[in-house]
């Protein structure tokens, strides 16, 4: 410690950065060439800031020994907000529910964020559609574009709180992918629907993509508003803006419709 203290107390901040020729610890001389190591399937070139017995002290303070080893995650967003009972599935614990259509599961999983157009959900509850969007998420994320998730009712209250306290949804209009799992859970009062209007717009006119899981479509979903103009012109452009994808339980046909 000593020693530390007098060769880097009086030192520089430039003295501190990678690349110099001391190690941080001891300040004996090393190589400070970066070292190219595979973290998770990945390159990354790591800077040399210690010598190797340096290096022992300091994988020995950062030492999890109690706890068992993991690899690096590339998708700490998705890990701490997808549900367990998605987790287990998509992460190959358990198998595809049966009652899931794998086609649409599929073409959902396949969809990447090119032309601004998203993509819309359709079909029963239990036929599939959260699964699919949370699938989806974790494949935008380990290619480095995590999308906002929100779900619908949760989607609603930020709105109405945004309506009461005269707040911004600017993140909502310009984050790269939005995802909204249930839309129409709740009935949407014209304060909120005025504000859903501008988030479903402004994403619209900026070309940028959504994807939304519903049980609802045409009639049912614009009477999900209290304001029938307002359900319209959501629903028309959520027509614009999203490609349909439907979802029926195993067993059970039904024609692909819009939102």
């Amino acid at each position: 410690e000593r020693r530390l203290v007098e060769t880097w107390g009086a030192g520089r901040e430039s003295e501190w950065k990678p690349g110099q020729p001391r190690c941080k610890g001891c300040t004996d001389e090393i190589d400070p060439t970066p070292l190219s190591r595979e973290i998770a399937g990945m390159m990354v070139v790591l800077p040399v800031t210690v010598c190797e017995d340096c290096m022992k002290l300091v994988r020995a303070h950062y030492s999890t020994s109690n706890e068992p080893s993991r690899d690096v995650s590339l998708t700490p967003k998705w890990d701490e907000e997808c549900p367990m009972r998605f987790r287990e599935v998509i992460e190959g614990e358990t198998g595809l529910p049966p009652a899931v259509a794998r086609a649409s599961f599929d073409r959902v999983k396949a969809w990447r964020p090119k032309d601004g157009k998203g993509l819309a959900l359709v079909g029963t509850q239990g036929s599939g559609k959260s699964l699919s969007l949370w699938a989806l998420a974790r494949e935008l994320e380990r290619e480095g574009c995590a999308p906002v998730v929100v779900n619908g009712v949760e989607f609603g209250r930020q709105l109405a709180r945004a309506a009461r306290d005269i707040e911004s949804v600017e993140y909502l209009c310009r984050c790269r992918v939005l995802m909204i799992d249930g839309l129409g859970k709740e009935k949407a009062t014209a304060a909120v629907g005025a504000l859903m209007w501008e988030v479903v717009d402004q994403r619209y006119q900026r070309r940028l993509p959504m994807i939304i899981t519903t049980r609802f479509s045409g009639q049912a979903l614009r009477d999900r508003f209290s304001e029938p103009h307002l359900g319209d012109d959501i629903r028309r452009r959520l027509n614009e803006l999203c490609r349909a994808v439907h979802f029926e339980i195993q067993g059970e046909t039904q024609p692909e419709t819009q939102p």
